[in-house]
């Protein structure tokens, strides 16, 4: 019997697999020969560099953005299935976060926001629409930077954050700091904050576990300390405190998604007074989830991923 062999370098394979599903009628998402996750790091003033990861090729149609001594690779999920259905998204590890620089200064929202401009300028094309979605903290961000940025943001999506207002909650700035101040890890060993993580959240994939572990930094003697610094930390939260989501929401005209992790019913007195104000913003729109963390891109990332797409198609709608 006569046998043969043919090899074929990625870029002859990728040309005959597209040749042949072009015949065969079968769609390919435009990212399927591309590497699916990779680290880009942008410089966005002298001293600081913000690392990103970019999920599928550029120009992006998603900017992610994390939450408060979060990192980027919680969004792990969500760029993955973004990247199944052939779309393009950037997650940020933003200033004094994951693996980005840690200045001491530039914690607050002007700032922050013109970082994820420079992001945006890299990794997006002018004419491309981009729906940002941001975090806790980071939709906050990404609320703000609709209003500072308009021509970039088509489309948002508030997973679990940029809705209520801390002031409502907190009658002082000294309440809040001593309520939300991040807890000391002093002491604590690699392997106690791993199985802790693991044991608060057993429904998450391993994934979501060891980016949530990102959070924190093992030092030389096997313990861990947050990437983010507490007086970071207090900065941002600070600026937080002053936000004033529901006069900035209202000033917006683009399709906003808003995913509470929690159901309606269980709403506290005041985020249902929030919840009812933002109703009657016709570019608004409720998503509630039962059983469900804060971190619901980390637990839920297919979900998230599926509202983001149905933003998406309404902002070209909408443009």
């Amino acid at each position: 019997m006569l046998t043969f062999s043919l090899s074929f370098d990625p870029a002859q394979k990728e040309y005959f697999l597209g040749f042949i599903c072009k015949l065969a009628g079968i769609h390919i998402p435009q990212n399927l020969f591309k590497p699916t996750m990779n680290r880009l790091n942008i410089k966005v003033d002298n001293d600081v560099t913000l690392s990103t990861i970019v999920f599928g090729s550029l120009p992006i149609n998603f900017l992610l953005v994390h939450g408060l001594a979060s990192n980027a690779l919680l969004w792990n999920g969500v760029g993955q299935f973004l990247i199944d259905q052939g779309f393009s998204s950037n997650a940020v590890d933003l200033r004094g976060h994951g693996l980005s620089s840690k200045p001491s200064h530039g914690y607050t929202h002007e700032d922050i926001t013109r970082d994820l401009a420079k992001v945006a300028q890299h990794v997006m094309s002018p004419e491309s629409t981009v729906v940002l979605v941001g975090q806790s903290w980071g939709a906050s961000l990404v609320v703000d930077f609709a209003l500072r940025y308009p021509n970039v943001a088509k489309g948002l999506v508030l997973v679990d954050g940029g809705y209520f207002d801390l002031k409502s909650r907190f009658t002082t700035w000294q309440e809040c700091e001593e309520r939300l101040r991040p807890p000391d890890f002093s002491g604590v060993s690699f392997a106690t904050a791993t199985k802790f993580i693991a044991t608060q959240h057993p429904t998450w994939s391993q994934d979501a576990v060891s980016a949530t572990l990102a959070n924190l930094e093992e030092l030389g003697d096997h313990t861990v300390r947050a990437r983010l610094s507490l007086t970071n930390h207090l900065a941002i939260l600070r600026e937080l405190y002053n936000f004033t989501p529901l006069d900035s929401i209202s000033r917006l005209t683009i399709p906003t998604r808003i995913l509470v992790a929690k159901q309606e019913i269980d709403l506290s007195p005041d985020s249902r007074k929030e919840v009812d104000e933002l109703r009657n913003l016709k570019h608004v729109r409720f998503d509630f989830f039962a059983n469900a963390d804060h971190d619901l891109h980390a637990q839920m990332p297919e979900e998230v991923a599926q509202i983001a797409l149905d933003v998406y198609e309404q902002a070209q709608v909408v443009a």
